[in-house]
């Protein structure tokens, strides 16, 4: 274990320039392409490396810096996703940039006379306080992932997974630095600190490096959801009562396109895609779809996945099929979506439907 602490420092250099060349990257094409995801993403990642590195040098040399950087970032990361959805200061945003402001100011004035005893209490209100501002970061994620259904069939590809799974990993962690400060708190000293702070050290490094990787590969499409969006609310805002013969022609047309040219196959058909072919805007169609069939674009699309489904299961050309099999050639990318969606649709497992009509 010592021999391991003593290259600590010459991975913590190789990990360091690694990221800041990453990150460094992030930020350049955001500004080159006009990424806001980019740009938001690459200053959020900048204050995580800056407090491992400050952190690796209090622990090494005594070094010390009392604003926490670590709690700047995960502010960021929640105002990006708070204005993601609201576009606007709310009291909720309000009261937690309050709320973070104080324990920074904390942080930054530390005045030994008043805090030499109650310093780690501090620090143990202040992972309390990340971990609440991560919950409702997932939550506001949560809300936005549901608007890209509204704009594409497969979200595979296309949803917050990478950016959801950062944010339930810097929980997890922050719940265990909880953890470990409030049984040094009441206990003193353990050896699993030791333990946790040389895991939470890498961690932390190769969570930056995969979320750069993922900012660079989605930037353009959540600007393009965030476009679509805001779009389609528009609409719905303006036009409430739009219910016109004009528009369920158009659904019409929709159903026949979709059932004759059979595009619900696409695992990537988009509604841009479907507009173009019947020379509409994608936001009337979302709407349109909204209000006749009462479900978003990409449930009504995996409505006809699930018929296409229940077709091939009993035509002979497939009996030596798979389920699994049959399941690509209907549209699905996800073994997971098709279960959840038959499921929902159907009231039965795929497997009980089977049986129950063929027995």
């Amino acid at each position: 274990m010592s021999s391991f602490i003593e290259i600590i420092p010459l991975l913590d250099a190789f990990f360091s320039g690694g990221n800041v060349f990453v990150i460094a990257y992030v930020l350049i094409t955001g500004i080159q392409k006009k990424a806001l995801f980019n740009i938001i993403i690459a200053i959020t990642l900048f204050t995580f490396l800056l407090e491992f590195i400050f952190s690796f040098l209090h622990v090494s040399s005594d070094f010390d810096i009392n604003l926490n950087f670590y709690a700047i970032g995960i502010l960021i990361l929640f105002s990006y996703s708070h204005f993601l959805i609201y576009r606007k200061v709310t009291l909720k945003f309000i009261s937690i940039l309050v709320l973070s402001v104080v324990i920074q100011l904390i942080f930054l004035i530390r005045i030994e006379t008043i805090f030499h005893e109650k310093e780690l209490t501090i620090v143990v209100l202040n992972s309390a306080i990340s971990i609440l501002i991560l919950v409702l970061t997932l939550f506001n994620l949560r809300v936005y992932q549901k608007k890209l259904k509204n704009c594409y069939s497969s979200v595979k590809q296309k949803n917050l997974y990478g950016l959801r799974l950062i944010v339930f990993l810097l929980l997890f962690f922050n719940i265990l630095w909880l953890i470990d400060d409030t049984t040094f708190l009441l206990i003193g000293e353990n050896s699993v600190s030791d333990v946790l702070a040389i895991l939470s050290l890498f961690y932390s490094y190769f969570s930056v490096l995969f979320l750069s990787i993922y900012a660079i590969k989605n930037q353009y499409v959540l600007d393009e959801i965030k476009k679509a969006s805001k779009e389609i609310k528009e609409l719905i805002v303006k036009e409430k009562n739009l219910q016109t013969l004009q528009n369920k022609e158009l659904f019409e047309k929709l159903k026949q396109l979709l059932l004759k040219e059979k595009l619900y196959l696409n695992p990537d058909l988009s509604l841009n895609y479907l507009s173009k072919k019947l020379d509409s805007k994608d936001k009337i169609i979302s709407h349109n779809i909204h209000h006749f069939s009462n479900t978003n674009f990409y449930s009504f699309i995996n409505q006809y996945r699930i018929e296409h489904f229940k077709k091939l299961i009993f035509d002979d050309k497939n009996i030596k099929m798979s389920i699994d099999g049959i399941i690509e050639l209907c549209g699905f990318k996800s073994k997971s979506t098709f279960y959840s969606h038959f499921r929902k649709i159907e009231n039965t497992t795929p497997l009980e439907f089977i049986k129950k009509l063929k027995y």
